[in-house]
């Protein structure tokens, strides 16, 4: 069979596992969190009964993510509008569902004017590039209103993160913080301290097992005179050489 037909359906397998492997994780984060949620089911339902919260309900329309993407589906940043500013489209930039996304894709621009509401962004409205970095919008006026000053924006995100510190590892603003590193690199490099020190400590503890074995050895050819005069003194002279070190 020629490599050219064999090699992608190796390359499709392979994404077809990386994939299955991605739902796995998924799957089990999932069911970890409901398992602990369910400690609070109750404490909800005795602070907000059904009767509460259908007053508080009334008249309102809960609007899932997918709805309210679907509400601003036509809506398009007018590259008309912008001179300086960068705006990136699907039909237009390559990759596009590849690009690394600020705040794990959801819009900046409404979680700092609010009080930390995160709703998802909309790619298709345009994708704003600022300073090599991609950020997405719930709406196109939510995208004006940060693109007339990104930096003012950005910096009210990263006061709510620094009052709130688990949104660093939420929205990913590590590289914001540069006293500060991801988790999943920290428990990497204590694995790779951990191991270096183990390995230090086995080579020195081989190390004085050598040293114990030679004293032992210079004991028993001294005791039963097989060594010269002169070779017992220099062995002597080495062995007081080396415990000094």
């Amino acid at each position: 069979v020629p490599t050219s037909q064999v090699f992608p359906i190796f390359i499709a397998l392979a994404s077809l596992w990386t994939s299955f492997q991605d739902e796995t994780v998924l799957i089990s984060v999932l069911s970890n969190l409901t398992t602990n949620l369910e400690l609070f089911l109750g404490t909800h339902d005795l602070l907000f009964p059904e009767k509460v919260m259908q007053g508080l309900l009334d008249g309102v329309i809960v609007k899932t993510d997918m709805t309210r993407i679907e509400e601003h589906l036509e809506e398009k940043v007018q590259l008309a509008d912008f001179r300086v500013l960068e705006w990136l489209f699907p039909e237009t930039t390559a990759n596009f569902n590849k690009l690394l996304i600020q705040y794990r894709g959801f819009c900046g621009y409404t979680f700092a004017v609010t009080d930390g509401l995160l709703l998802p962004g909309n790619p298709t409205i345009g994708i704003l590039k600022y300073k090599e970095k991609y950020y997405t919008f719930n709406s196109r006026d939510a995208a004006y209103s940060f693109a007339e000053n990104p930096d003012h924006y950005i910096n009210l995100i990263k006061e709510k993160a620094k009052k709130n510190a688990e949104l660093i590892q939420l929205l990913e603003l590590h590289q914001q913080f540069e006293t500060l590193i991801p988790y999943s690199q920290v428990r990497y490099e204590r694995e790779q301290l951990l191991a270096s020190l183990a390995n230090q400590n086995a080579f020195r503890g081989q190390k004085y097992r050598n040293h114990v074995s030679n004293q032992d050895a210079f004991t028993a050819d001294r005791q039963s005179g097989s060594l010269k005069p002169n070779t017992v003194k220099a062995n002597q002279k080495c062995q007081w050489y080396l415990s000094t070190k």
